[in-house]
């Protein structure tokens, strides 16, 4: 996504969002903390090669609500003096738009993950990741062939970050339906005639 039409886009919303959007084209993996405070919503397109174990371990570890350490360790992370100049200036905001004031630390961290992936066999394997600790669950995915003749696949997938109360009713679910089909097996056998 281009700066220019990232700030033609934001132009058109209206000025009372009670949000804020920021926009960075920046390397992800080198601080992904940073990147996933303070945001209710991270939006990623990674290279063909998929997401950086770093981001995928931090989405992880965020989802399973580890805030506090992340917290000292964005924390610790920011306090220290940036060696790397790229970093200093990723960190500025390319485009900002604001209509609400936060604090530095606002204790936020994404419900929502926007996954854009030119690479099927990468979005695959970083899926499996994703939900392979059940903290995150695909929501909804769609492909796109934008390049009729040729193999590659675009995906559209939104992840959503599963709650403990999430967790806890679908387990409820499942086991309130395993235990009424128990009970149906079960009547069943009891009508069912012996054969002697």
């Amino acid at each position: 996504m281009s700066k220019l039409s990232f700030e033609k886009s934001a132009s058109r919303l209206p000025p009372n969002l009670g949000c804020t959007i920021t926009w960075h084209n920046t390397d992800a993996s080198a601080e992904p903390i940073h990147w996933l405070e303070g945001s209710s919503v991270a939006i990623v397109d990674p290279p063909r090669k998929g997401l950086h174990p770093s981001v995928i371990n931090a989405l992880q570890r965020v989802a399973l609500s580890e805030r506090k350490a992340f917290k000292a360790k964005s924390s610790l992370t920011k306090v220290k003096d940036e060696k790397r100049p790229w970093i200093l200036r990723a960190r500025e905001p390319a485009v900002h738009v604001d209509s609400t004031i936060m604090e530095e630390s606002s204790g936020i961290w994404p419900e929502t993950l926007i996954y854009i992936s030119c690479g099927w066999d990468s979005f695959k394997k970083d899926c499996k990741s994703l939900i392979s600790n059940e903290a995150w669950h695909l929501e909804n995915a769609h492909a796109f062939n934008f390049f009729p003749g040729t193999d590659s696949i675009e995906v559209l997938a939104i992840f959503r970050r599963d709650s403990g109360i999430a967790q806890k009713k679908t387990k409820t679910k499942t086991k309130t339906k395993a235990k009424a089909k128990a009970k149906t097996k079960a009547k069943k056998k009891k009508a069912k005639p012996s054969k002697v």
